[in-house]
């Protein structure tokens, strides 16, 4: 029995393991699958479970640091960004020999560990007053106006693959975007924006359907082509989107890219098409959040880390057929 009322008998039988594991886990003693570790610091998690005060205060020093709960949002394994995200925190904690457990985006206000990582830019104020006054570190993957986060130049990658498109002797470039007050679209949406200003041309926005971005992107497109709308390019939002934009021109007998040039954003790997698109670093992400949360849990200082982006010339784009 510990202080919190929960025994490690209770924690393995959650875990489907042994106690002796358990006590392995909180010792960081050898000889645990990852994957058995993780199934421990999930239950752990899910119990509240407070070791008595003699291991809590080993915990610590056993355990290689602070507690980092990774707060990841329902569609987590539907969406290949935020999958591939994940992995890549787990990855870089596991390098750095830091304790993580994953928890839903609803449960960060009652965690017990003494640092969130949210890997989207939606945190409410509520939430970060009562974090704040629990004095939890939170760091967000995707710019926040109040707390440290860590994200990738989204206005200059789309502004610089614009200018691709530009470059390549287009005009009629449409933005498909997401119409939304969240940060990623909009930055988005600026920097294909600037590019088109800098060339004198008209920025048109496109926004993405009911659906998801893939079958939003069809919808969008499909919707738009048949109505009369025409465009040489389209500067997506997202690999996704410009997937669904893909099918869509396809399905319409539209040639990609000889008619009708698509790129997208994010560097995705497994989406089975060879885009053209902007490519972030997700693994330097991950090691940087967690490298924020380790710097602010000892130096409470809010941090802002902008990370660059490469642009990847795929099949999807071409300059434009005199």
């Amino acid at each position: 029995m510990t202080d919190s009322g929960i025994t490690i008998h209770e924690v393995a039988r959650l875990a489907g393991t042994s106690s002796g594991t358990v006590s392995r886990v909180i010792n960081n003693r050898p000889g645990v699958a990852p994957a058995t570790r993780q199934r421990v610091l999930a239950a752990i998690e899910t119990l509240h479970f407070v070791p008595d005060p003699t291991a809590r205060a080993l915990s610590r020093a056993a355990l290689g640091g602070p507690m980092i709960a990774l707060a990841l949002p329902h569609s987590v394994d539907g969406t290949p960004y935020y999958g591939l995200l994940r992995r890549a925190l787990f990855q870089a904690a596991e390098d750095a020999n830091l304790r993580v457990v994953e928890i839903d985006e609803q449960a960060m206000e009652r965690t017990r560990a003494d640092a969130i990582v949210c890997v989207r830019d939606e945190v409410s104020e509520r939430s970060l007053d009562l974090l704040e006054v629990r004095g939890k570190v939170v760091v967000v993957v995707g710019r926040h106006a109040r707390t440290s986060w860590v994200c990738v130049d989204d206005v200059a990658g789309m502004a610089h693959i614009t200018r691709l498109l530009i470059r390549e002797g287009h005009q009629d470039i449409v933005h498909l975007g997401l119409e939304t007050p969240r940060v990623m679209p909009h930055d988005r949406w600026r920097g294909y924006r600037q590019a088109m200003g800098e060339a004198n041309l008209p920025d048109v926005f496109l926004a993405l359907q009911e659906g998801g971005f893939v079958l939003g992107a069809y919808r969008a497109v499909t919707r738009a082509w048949t109505r009369g709308q025409r465009f040489t390019a389209l500067a997506c939002l997202c690999d996704e989107a410009a997937l669904g934009a893909v099918l869509a021109l396809q399905d319409l007998g539209v040639r990609v890219p000889r008619d009708v040039s698509v790129v997208g954003f994010d560097g995705l790997p497994q989406l089975g098409i060879s885009l053209t698109t902007v490519r972030q670093d997700i693994p330097m992400i991950a090691c940087t959040a967690l490298g924020i949360v380790k710097s602010s849990v000892h130096i409470q200082q809010r941090r802002e880390v902008v990370l660059g982006t490469t642009v990847v010339q795929g099949r999807t784009s071409a300059a434009i057929s005199s």
